[in-house]
C-alpha cells in the first residue's frame, strides 16, 4: 500500500520535524541499541552465545579483513556490473549486483583473514614468544 504510514508515527514525525521533541528518536534508538548489547552481553556471560557456531565465528574473525577488502572490492565490483550492463536491468540488476558483491566482499574477507590475516598473527605471535615480549597465556599462572 503505497503511502501507507503508522498514525503514532506520523504524530512523532510532525512533533519532532517541529522541533517538540528535539533528539528524542536518536536518544530513544540509543537505548534501545544500549539494551540489545547488555543483552547479548549477559547472554554470553551465562555461557549462551548467539551465532556461537564454526561459521559465525569465523565471520566474526573476518571482520577486520571486510573492513579493509570491501571498499575496493565494492567499487571494483560496481564497475564489472555496469561493464556487463547491469544497469540496463533496473532494479533486477541493481538486486542480483548488490548480492553478488555482498557475497564476494564476505569471501574475499573470509579467504583473506584465513590465508593473510591469521598466518601472520600466528607468526608475529611465535616471534614475539621467542623474543620474550609477551607474558603467560591468558588464565595461566606464572
Amino acid at each position: 500500500m503505497a503511502g501507507f504510514e503508522v498514525p503514532g508515527d506520523t504524530v512523532i514525525d510532525a512533533v519532532a520535524n517541529m522541533g517538540g521533541l528535539g533528539d528524542f528518536r536518536t536518544i530513544g534508538q540509543g537505548l534501545a541499541s544500549s539494551a540489545i548489547i547488555l543483552g547479548l552481553v549477559r547472554s554470553e556471560a551465562a555461557g549462551r552465545v548467539l551465532g556461537g557456531g564454526r561459521r559465525m565465528q569465523v565471520l566474526g574473525d573476518a571482520s577486520y579483513a571486510l573492513y579493509l577488502v570491501h571498499y575496493p572490492l565494492i567499487s571494483i565490483l560496481c564497475k564489472v556490473a555496469v561493464a556487463l550492463g547491469m544497469a540496463k536491468l533496473g532494479l533486477s540488476g541493481a538486486v542480483v549486483s548488490y548480492g553478488v558483491i555482498f557475497l564476494a566482499c564476505l569471501a574475499a574477507a573470509v579467504a583473506f583473514h584465513l590465508w593473510m590475516e591469521k598466518p601472520a598473527m600466528s607468526c608475529l605471535r611465535n616471534w614475539a614468544a621467542r623474543a620474550g615480549l609477551l607474558g603467560p597465556p591468558p588464565g595461566r599462572v606464572a
